[in-house]
């Protein structure tokens, strides 16, 4: 075999290797162990961002929450601020993917309700996972941050009690979301989890409610999943068996 091919294949390997491929979702840790109190980062920012560059997640200690778009990792805090981040931040909890939108569509006037139902009617299947982008002018849009806890953690539907709340009026921005089928049901949030972050970059958190003047969807098939799960004592321990939906539907609304 002559060098040059030898190279080309070398190429070839790598881009199948690549961390960062299309078409998947790469996840850090399971939505039970967060919700148990697994808030100690197994990943760095900077390690996340191989793998995607559009995401939602939270930071150690639980310590706000994260909008990863276009490549550049937000963290909206508990008292309203919106800051980047470092590249040595860690992350206990994280989805991601390399944003390519396969289907675009414009959407008027719309609570979240009815956007959910133009979504379930445009996607293709329920079976696997989708990332979903949304920019446009929201005429409301209400969300929470959560703040930063110390050791003993406390389990996350504690905490959500002591949550801030936000609400936004005429406000340009873009919900990063993703949609998980019903059997993803104790590794992540089945259904459609959003986050917002405002357009100038000022404002943002965990979606509880919201109405969209107008704007469009892009919306991306994921039909690959990678999971990186923590390899410390906390999460080796952890109880993370049983049906934790009520109360993941208490913590998500």
């Amino acid at each position: 075999m002559s060098k040059y091919m030898m190279f080309c294949l070398f190429i070839v390997f790598l881009s199948c290797i690549s961390p960062a491929q299309q078409h998947r979702l790469t996840q850090v840790s399971t939505i039970n162990a967060l919700m148990t109190g697994i808030y100690d980062g197994s990943c760095t920012v900077q390690e996340l961002k191989t793998y995607g560059d559009f995401g939602i997640g939270t930071f150690n200690n639980l310590d706000g929450e994260m909008a990863l778009l276009d490549g550049i990792c937000y963290k909206m805090q508990s008292d309203g601020s919106v800051v980047q981040t470092t590249a040595h931040e860690k992350v206990p909890f994280a989805s991601v993917t390399k944003f390519s939108s396969d289907t675009t569509i414009a959407l008027n006037a719309l609570s979240q309700k009815a956007l959910v139902t133009i979504l379930d009617s445009t996607i293709p299947t329920k079976n696997i996972f989708f990332a979903i982008r949304i920019d446009g002018l929201f005429k409301i849009v209400n969300v929470r941050s959560v703040p930063k806890q110390s050791p003993p953690y406390v389990p996350l539907i504690q905490v959500v009690q002591k949550q801030s709340l936000f609400t936004f009026e005429n406000f340009e921005g873009t919900l990063i979301a993703f949609r998980c089928p019903d059997y993803a049901k104790g590794i992540n949030v089945p259904g459609y989890h959003f986050h917002f972050i405002s357009k100038d970059k000022q404002k943002g958190g965990h979606v509880l409610d919201f109405t969209l003047e107008h704007g469009t969807a892009n919306i991306e098939k994921l039909n690959e999943f990678l999971m990186l799960l923590p390899s410390d004592k906390a999460f080796y321990d952890a109880s993370l068996s049983g049906d934790k939906e009520k109360e993941l539907n208490k913590i998500e609304k």
